[in-house]
């Protein structure tokens, strides 16, 4: 999935990405997890966008585009419910605790 991110990705077609009958996979699916594939697929983009928001050189909707949502309100929709606040209010804070940790570093007072 992972690698596919940019993608529109089709879950129902994830069977036969892994050589199973469609019946066969979801019932290994529900047995090895508590989640679906989409929600699963949700939570990638999620953590990937996540990773991505520590560039500040890339946009909002350029990090949408790259997790494989097209729309820009629908990515901040999601990452909203998901995290609990929008993708630049992620950035400010995370970009915050970064900058603090890089300064403490340099004083010596941080271990690495």
């Amino acid at each position: 999935m992972e690698a596919n991110l940019r993608r529109e990705l089709d879950i129902a077609l994830i069977p036969g990405h892994v050589g199973l009958a469609p019946s066969t996979f979801w019932n290994l699916w529900r047995w090895e997890r508590d989640d679906s594939p989409a929600r699963l697929l949700k939570l990638i983009r999620i953590e990937h966008a996540k990773r991505l928001l520590f560039d500040r050189d890339l946009l909002v909707k350029e990090i949408a585009a790259a997790v494989g949502v097209p729309s820009v309100s629908g990515f901040i929709r999601m990452f909203q419910v998901c995290c609990g606040e929008t993708p630049q209010n992620f950035r400010r804070r995370t970009g915050m605790h970064l900058a603090d940790r890089t300064e403490m570093q340099g004083n010596g007072r941080l271990d690495q």
